[in-house]
């Protein structure tokens, strides 16, 4: 416990780091991924999804953020993972959790060792719930909402953007080196450099040309028309839904 720490962030425990003594040994890429859920109690505007799949690389911190509607796309959501892990070509060979709400039926971890079978990777969990043995990831559901909750204090946005905000966050840890070192998250997963110049704060206004009319030579556009939407800067090159194609480019919002 830090003496100077402020009230707050006593009463957060953001004092208290957590401990990596039950994580494994690792030093290669997907030797071993750990993952976990996140839920609020705001849905998502877009998917109407209240939880997110989270899953983090031991061995580089890159991570892997989705939101999710229901417990039972778990499956799905690890497929994601190694589908966008074998896209860089990374092979994963471990999946872990701390079996606290992930498997907690046989039927749902049937299913989870079902998805991983075609790929060859193990499925395990601890024998009983121990945080200690998936502190990777919840400190790091920690980590995304440090990094990104300034940004979204800021922007004055409603509790349901919240979600996005943490797509924001997840996406820009990989972009930016870790501390202490010039290396980033996407260095040492995939081997190449990440681009951070792209992104904006979270929930800046932006504005989205109304290309169809100026490119309309034959319309007469009026000095009070007008030339742009007010639209929300949400993200760039994702929106962490699992049908993301990752293709480049700004994820906006322009308000009906």
């Amino acid at each position: 416990r830090a003496v100077d720490a402020c009230p707050d962030c006593l009463a957060g425990k953001h004092t208290h780091l957590g401990s990596g003594d039950g994580l494994p040994d690792v030093t290669e890429p997907g030797e071993v991924i750990a993952f976990d859920l996140w839920s609020t109690r705001e849905a998502d505007p877009f998917t109407n999804a209240k939880g997110l799949f989270g899953a983090i690389c031991l061995a580089t911190d890159y991570d892997f953020v989705y939101k999710m509607r229901y417990k039972t796309e778990v499956p799905e959501c690890l497929k994601r993972v190694l589908q966008e892990a074998s896209e860089h070509g990374v092979t994963v060979r471990r999946f872990h959790t701390d079996n606290e709400y992930v498997c907690n039926t046989p039927e749902v971890r049937m299913a989870c060792e079902t998805a991983c079978q075609p790929w060859g990777v193990l499925f395990t969990t601890s024998n009983a719930y121990d945080s200690s043995t998936n502190s990777k990831i919840e400190r790091h559901w920690r980590r995304l909402g440090d990094d990104g909750r300034p940004g979204f204090l800021q922007s004055l946005l409603a509790d349901k953007w919240y979600i996005c905000c943490l797509i924001d966050a997840s996406a820009k840890h990989k972009e930016l080196p870790r501390a202490g070192t010039e290396i980033s998250p996407r260095m040492l997963f995939t081997g190449k450099k990440g681009k951070a110049l792209p992104f904006k704060p979270f929930g800046t206004l932006a504005y989205v040309m109304l290309e169809h009319e100026l490119n309309d030579t034959t319309t007469s556009l009026a000095k009070p028309h007008a030339r742009a939407r007010a639209a929300i800067y949400l993200s760039f090159h994702v929106t962490g839904e699992l049908t993301d194609t990752h293709q480049p480019g700004w994820v906006l919002h322009v308000p009906d």
